[in-house]
This record gives C-alpha cells, structure tokens and sequence, in this order.
C-alpha cells in the first residue's frame, strides 16, 4: 500500500525541513559540527570523538544538546 501525502501535509513537512536547517545553522560551532557528523556524514561516535579531537563522552552530550535544543524550539512553535 503506498501512502500519498496531501500537498498541506508536503508543504508542512518541507517548512519544518527548511526550520530545522536554520536552527541547526544557530548552534554553537561544536554542537552543530558533532550533530552533522553523525547525521550528514554517518560517522559513529568514536569516529567523530577521533575528527574532533575530544572524548566520546563530549560528543555523546554535544549531540544530545544539539537534538534537546532543536526539539525545544519546535515544540515551543507547535
């Protein structure tokens, strides 16, 4: 069964989409390289402490930081 998606329901999710790029985009330089690390590029954990030249357990909290900050400005715009 394949599901079509109403074009309100397109266009809302390329606006939050497009709100998420920007709120990515107003993360602190470490937050923002770690989340697109692991997102854009893949990378593991280990392969991103390794990159950036930190703990694992750094990266681990940045990323967390980084979701928690953008799930926060999205729930408040909801």
């Amino acid at each position: 069964m394949v599901r079509e998606d109403s074009p309100e329901e397109i266009c809302s999710a390329m606006e939050t989409g497009m709100e998420v790029v920007r709120f990515v985009a107003n993360l602190s330089p470490p937050l923002k390289k770690a989340l697109l690390l692991r997102e854009e590029e893949g990378m593991s954990y280990d392969e991103i402490a390794i990159k950036m030249e930190c703990p694992m357990g750094t990266v681990r909290s940045r990323i967390h930081r980084a979701r928690a900050e953008i799930r926060k400005i999205l729930e408040k715009d909801q």
